[in-house]
């Protein structure tokens, strides 16, 4: 995610500042390392980017659920 900020949202090539910063990620599964996953969401917060988490599958949807709701 820290490359996301990077390269997407820092206002060159096509981001404009006056337009609010929306990532959409699309998961078919809980990640491997939720804790790095969750920090790096909570640093793309803070800096006033809107997360929008769609989870796909049918396998470990509790597991992928609250993973999706923390941060709230």
């Amino acid at each position: 995610m820290l490359s996301v900020r990077r390269l997407m949202f820092n206002n060159r090539a096509g981001d404009r500042p006056e337009v609010p910063d929306v990532l959409v990620t699309i998961t078919h599964r809980a990640s491997d390392d939720a804790l790095s996953t969750s920090a790096a969401a909570e640093r793309l917060k803070s800096d006033g980017i809107r997360i929008v988490t769609v989870g796909i599958g049918s396998a470990g949807t509790d597991k992928l659920r609250a993973e999706l709701q923390v941060g709230r």
